[in-house]
């Protein structure tokens, strides 16, 4: 099960994505396929839910979670985070190079040196595409429309907002902004309250 989002991140002017996956230790068949384009950096995060038997497996302070994959015969290894109990991994380019499919497993240890022991591995493939060469592929995906949609309310609404703060005469009048239902409320102190 996998559900992902983006943010626009403006301090670093990029689109960050953000997947939420769940891997059961126990599960077989077909790998769970994370994709990635040629030479992202610092854009995608994985945010990984550990199951066993479809019991989530809460992670502590305690282990150390490792990103592994191997691209043309090189393991290459990286920490995760633990966040709220889950393996955390922004993926970094060294792992976006090259295009193509590649084995991967997240990997789970207690302990360190001869205490070390490995309480649990998990594979999945990361998908490494050369570009979005399909866009109009994309773009006609249902969440893409959807999402498209929210960003231009979202950005139309901002602008509106904007605009109307700076032909207040004096700020000092005070305002409050508010957002509940997709509805972004502005009431100034004045009494006056405009929607959008």
């Amino acid at each position: 099960m996998m559900r992902s989002y983006c943010h626009y991140t403006a301090e670093r002017n990029f689109f960050m994505t953000e997947r939420n996956i769940t891997l059961d230790v126990l599960r077989t068949g077909e790998a769970e396929k994370l994709s990635a384009v040629r030479g992202d950096k610092d854009s995608r995060t994985f945010v990984f839910t550990l199951c066993h038997g479809g019991r989530m497996i809460v992670l502590d302070g305690d282990v150390t979670v490792l990103f592994c994959c191997e691209i043309d015969g090189l393991v290459m290894t990286d920490a995760c985070d633990v966040i709220d109990g889950r393996a955390v991994y922004t993926l970094k380019n060294s792992f976006t190079a090259k295009a193509g499919t590649f084995p991967c497993e997240l990997a789970v240890y207690k302990g360190s040196g001869d205490e070390l022991k490995k309480l649990y591995c998990t594979g999945f493939e990361l998908q490494v595409d050369d570009s979005f060469a399909d866009l109009e592929g994309i773009e006609a995906d249902d969440r893409y429309a959807a999402l498209d949609v929210l960003v231009n309310r979202a950005e139309s609404a901002a602008l509106q907002v904007e605009k109307l703060l700076s032909e207040q005469k004096s700020l000092s009048a005070g305002y409050g902004i508010t957002i509940e239902d997709g509805v972004i409320s502005v009431a100034f102190t004045d009494g006056e309250a405009v929607a959008y």
